[in-house]
């Protein structure tokens, strides 16, 4: 009998109260909204997007980490693709798997926040609608329904955030392994991960009530376990690539005004978005500012004071503050392309919300304890009793009707971006237009092989780029490529040729000859006749040449060797033979001295002034050829710059 009743109450004990079933029901609502927006279209594609979508499925193919382009995977972290992948072992496209696989980490993201807001807040009702604002925000739910590396993000850093609580709480090794596992994923996931590791790093050297070793000792393992991954993928990047984290970074094009006003209007439409411009998106941007400043002043008065009960708070709100400040450091050493984007700050919704929660629960915590009746027996002013019982019910009802309308008007946006989305509006490259497009239609049907060379090579790799090889357009001019594979075929898919790029096509046209096989209403394609021939050699430049400044030729063969899959002898110091020449057709041409041997490049002197100059290359080409070209003539050379 006692066996059957110990039995029962362990039962019990593993049966989830009814606040954890109604948080998986939320959870499960956040994953379905997000599923949802992808009815009709699948996941929202961008450029990020197809390049995920790229690299996963090289990684299946057994290329690597390549993306699209044929460009090594270097730009961001490679967790994403890799999860992308692993989803898609089981014969399914990593395409197929990013919106399923997202919406999932989403609504577990919701029900890992509602974990932690159950914990740690002792008004229930608050917990509840903090679960049910992440999982109707409309920007999260957005952001899930891209196949984007955000989500992933988003779970891994609450995770990390949460662990690194749970040991400042308890002081458990396992938890701090825990916050370095989550972190060093987290980073894995987005270079945005830094933020999650300086704030936990300050917080476990500051931690109070511990001694300097015990302190340096956690901080150091924490740091190991959370850097030792990306410190790889970094090492890897630079003796592949030459960079750290990639191509080099663009320098921003903006002030510091300008950076600061559209970081503000970013934050407050993540928080109201929709709102209109004018007077309206001002307002909002000052409020922005000066919510974020109280936030800042709030975050660090508590972590100077020392609460343990607020450590929550100072933990999320140390990690929003350090993302904020990271972003904008990065933004003013130009090392982002497009400027403040809102899918940067997504990540700062959650912990933003969840301190914001923690300090609405500790006043009204406090508001509890200062209202209660007083003692039997204490002498009772009616009056006052009343007067305050009355002001402190109608800041509650007020609070309430806020939160409520705010949960009523996300869930309001939420609804209306499911219907636009499953109306092929603002999905990117998943929109309705591509399966419209007459182009594309034609595109895949172009024999498998071919080398399509495209203005929106994201577009055909999509829609149109199976068993194809797509490149882009190198610089709006001809792709320096000699079509001499009759068999598989050269083409270029020119996509919706508006009239300012029919100078474009022209170009085209007088660099690789080109017929033209479709002209439709969205776009054209072009077939690159099989006889046309490319200069081997180039001049590096485009003008006159001018006394001092130095003029270079090079091959054309590198791109050749890509497409049509043979080498050409194209080093620097090479078998190539280098021969410069000034002069013209009619009156003869004068060798030139090349120094101490053939040279690339040559530098105009007063003699050369009036004279125009040529270059001819001769070389070795990958089958044993010896192959003779010339580059020029230039243009007269100058005295100086015009």
């Amino acid at each position: 009998m006692n066996q059957t009743r110990r039995a029962a109450e362990a039962l019990a004990q593993l049966r989830p109260d009814r606040f954890t079933l109604l948080l998986a029901a939320i959870a499960f609502l956040g994953a379905a909204l997000s599923l949802a927006r992808q009815v009709s279209y699948g996941p929202g594609l961008g450029w990020d997007e197809v390049v995920y979508v790229s690299v996963a499925r090289n990684l299946l193919a057994g290329d690597g980490l390549v993306s699209f382009d044929g460009k090594l995977y270097t730009q961001w972290p490679p967790l994403y693709p890799m999860l992308l992948a692993a989803a898609g072992l089981g014969a399914l496209d990593p395409y197929a798997v990013a919106g399923p696989l997202n919406a999932i980490i989403f609504g577990l993201t919701v029900f890992v926040a509602g974990r932690w807001l159950r914990h740690r807040l002792e008004t229930r009702l608050l917990a509840l609608w903090g679960c049910l604002a992440i999982a109707l925000c409309s920007p999260l739910v957005l952001g899930s329904s891209y196949a984007l590396s955000e989500p992933v993000f988003i779970l891994l850093t609450t995770l990390a955030l949460i662990q690194a609580d749970k040991y400042l709480d308890e002081d458990r090794r396992s938890a701090l392994v825990w916050a370095g596992v989550f972190t060093a994923l987290a980073w894995l996931a987005r270079y945005m991960g830094v933020g999650v590791v300086v704030t936990v790093g300050l917080l476990l050297i500051s931690q109070r009530g511990a001694a300097l070793p015990k302190k340096l000792r956690r901080a150091a393992l924490y740091a190991l376990i959370a850097a030792a991954p990306m410190a790889v993928w970094m090492v890897r990047n630079f003796l592949t690539a030459g960079t750290l984290t990639g191509e080099n970074r663009l320098q921003a094009p903006y002030p510091l005004t300008e950076l600061m006003n559209d970081l503000l209007t970013k934050m407050s439409s993540m928080v109201i978005p929709g709102f209109a411009d004018g007077g309206i998106r001002l307002a909002a941007e000052y409020l922005a500012g000066l919510v974020l400043a109280a936030f800042a002043a709030a975050v660090v008065l508590i972590f100077i004071r020392g609460r343990r009960d607020w450590r929550g708070f100072y933990l999320f709100g140390g990690f929003a503050l350090a993302s904020i400040a990271l972003y904008f450091v990065a933004l003013l050493m130009g090392a982002t392309w497009h400027g403040v984007q809102g899918r940067h700050l997504m990540p700062l919704y959650i912990p933003l919300l969840l301190t914001g929660l923690f300090a609405l629960d500790r006043f009204v915590v406090y508001v509890r304890s200062h209202h209660s009746l007083p003692p039997e027996g204490a002498w009772v002013n009616a009056r006052t009793i009343v007067r305050e019982r009355a002001i402190v019910s109608m800041l509650g009802v007020v609070l309430a009707s806020a939160l409520c309308l705010w949960l009523a008007y996300q869930a309001a946006l939420t609804a209306r971006g499911i219907v636009s989305a499953n109306q092929g509006v603002g999905l990117g490259l998943a929109g309705a237009r591509w399966e419209r497009s007459e182009v594309l239609r034609r595109a895949r049907e172009l024999p498998a092989g071919s080398h399509v060379f495209s203005d929106s090579i994201a577009v055909v790799y999509i829609h149109a780029g199976q068993g194809k090889h797509i490149y882009p357009v190198d610089d709006w001019g001809a792709p320096r490529v000699q079509a001499q594979d009759a068999g598989s075929g050269v083409y270029v898919v020119w996509i919706d040729p508006i009239p300012p790029r029919r100078d474009r096509i022209d170009k085209l046209t007088e660099l690789l000859e080109l017929d033209l096989v479709a002209e439709l209403s969205d776009g054209a394609i072009y077939r690159g006749d099989s006889r046309a021939r490319l200069p081997p050699a180039y001049f590096t430049r485009d003008g006159a040449p001018m006394v001092g400044e130095s003029f270079g030729v090079s091959f054309s063969g590198a791109l050749r060797a890509n497409v049509i899959g043979r080498a050409v002898a194209m080093e620097r110091g090479s078998d190539a033979v280098w021969l410069w020449e000034r002069g013209s057709d009619a009156v003869g041409w004068t060798e030139l001295p090349n120094g101490a041997g053939p040279s690339y490049e040559y530098t105009p002197t007063a003699a050369d002034v009036g004279h125009r100059l040529r270059v001819s290359v001769s070389y070795t080409d990958g089958g044993g050829n010896w192959v003779e070209t010339v580059a020029g003539p230039s243009e007269p050379v100058l005295k100086a710059a015009r």
